[in-house]
């Protein structure tokens, strides 16, 4: 972005964003702000367009590189995996960059922690016309430890799982 004597143009919100909704043009706004008061990692139009919101996003917020969700910006280590949950009315309750725990159940009908501290970074976003306290259809995607991601894409193919809000 160009900086000139009367501030540097940055990308802001031009209303508020909803955490995992794809982002276009018509969502942001360029403004000139004094450049000592701007975050080191402000985001270049290319950086944010067509990508999702990685949390909400409020009007007049100056988008950065961690606003958006990227294949680089799951980390080392670290993996997206979709989950089935066991009650659809959990979704209503979630939101874009919340941690929560995910969990099976045993055998012998006790939980079983498949992991802990996940970040939710995408919600379904249509309702899909379930029954309130149904299985979910549609996914809820967290990113987590590569190890428990694969350990939850195994543990939810025969069944939902469970969230647990930290």
């Amino acid at each position: 972005m160009a900086t000139t004597s009367s501030g540097r143009e940055v990308i802001v919100a031009a209303h508020p964003i909803e955490g995992g909704h794809t982002i276009g043009r018509s969502d942001l706004r360029i403004v000139r702000m004094d450049p000592a008061v701007l975050p080191h990692e402000t985001a270049t139009l290319t950086q944010v367009e067509g990508r999702q919101a990685s949390a909400r996003i409020p009007e007049g917020t100056i988008l950065t590189t961690s606003s958006v969700l990227s294949g680089s910006s799951v980390g080392a280590g670290k993996a997206l995996v979709g989950i089935h949950l066991a009650d659809s009315s959990m979704v209503a309750m979630l939101h874009v960059g919340q941690r929560v725990s995910v969990v099976s159940p045993g055998e012998d009908g006790t939980p079983h922690l498949l992991t802990r501290g996940a970040i939710i970074r995408s919600l379904p976003t249509s309702g899909g016309g379930l029954v309130q306290g149904s299985p979910s259809t549609e996914l809820v995607v967290v990113s987590t430890g590569s190890a428990d991601a694969a350990a939850i894409a195994v543990a939810g193919q025969g069944q939902p799982l469970g969230l647990v809000v930290e």
